[in-house]
């Protein structure tokens, strides 16, 4: 996982020239599985869509995907290294595809929670991932398990939560229906707590959103994802741009020793 997380880290190190493109780029990804086996932690939850619309499921494993990236384009799409990739639901209504579909990558901003996800919603999700995303990949496979199903309430929780409280036992929005047995309560009071620590303060990576896109129709028929990456930190910029100043010059000089013959 570390090693994964540092690839995506020097990706991105020339992200802030590559968030201001308007076209941010595409990827094909197939799922190849339930991400730490989460699927089989079968938890009822709610949600309010709309006033009039309420979704009730039992098996809350749909939200966490491990995927195969097989290609991608856009200056975003291009930077991400092909191969396994993790993504998170952001759409309760929709499946997911199964096959390896076509999605258009879009700011976070533009998440299906029931129109444009508002500016403090993002920052939340940010430092979600900042700070606990690393951590469900550790411990052991049951403690993995139930993280990652923490950290999709919590993506949900946030996206869809109406009121100014982030609380998983209560609504308006979305909420978790509590249970003696299945692992709710433990699963939901570890995500409340990951929620109570934002604050604002934590570190924070930069987050997309993945909207499927059909060949034929042109239309989002499946459901929309999330991914992200870390943000580099300011000491690494710096040193990039150090190493590139310095390969700029070694060039400079070869070009001129081989001018002078």
């Amino acid at each position: 996982m570390r090693i994964r997380v540092a690839l995506l880290a020097a990706c991105f190190l020339a992200l802030p020239a590559i968030a201001r493109a308007e076209y941010l780029g595409s990827m094909n990804l197939k799922k190849v599985g339930w991400l730490n086996g989460d699927r089989s932690l079968p938890l009822r939850f709610e949600a309010q869509i709309t006033p009039k619309v309420k979704v009730t499921k039992y098996k809350s494993g749909y939200g966490a995907f491990h995927m195969v990236k097989t290609s991608g384009t856009g200056p975003i799409g291009t930077l991400v290294p092909n191969g396994t990739f993790d993504a998170f639901c952001m759409d309760l209504r929709d499946p997911l595809a199964s096959a390896t579909t076509f999605y258009e990558i879009r700011p976070l901003g533009d998440s299906p929670n029931g129109g444009p996800l508002a500016p403090a919603k993002q920052e939340l999700l940010r430092e979600l991932w900042g700070r606990y995303y690393p951590s469900i990949y550790t411990g052991t496979a049951i403690d993995r398990r139930t993280k990652t199903e923490a950290f999709s309430f919590c993506v949900w929780e946030i996206g869809y939560e109406k009121s100014g409280k982030l609380d998983l036992t209560k609504g308006p929005g979305f909420w978790v229906q509590q249970q003696k047995s299945l692992g709710t309560p433990a699963v939901s009071s570890l995500a409340n707590g990951w929620l109570a620590s934002l604050n604002g303060k934590g570190p924070k990576w930069n987050l997309w959103s993945l909207v499927p896109l059909t060949s034929s129709t042109g239309k989002n028929v499946y459901q929309d994802l999330m991914f992200g990456v870390p943000v580099p930190e300011p000491g690494s910029l710096a040193m990039l741009a150090g190493l590139g100043l310095t390969l700029a010059a070694a060039a400079a000089r070869r070009r001129r020793r081989a001018a002078r013959g």
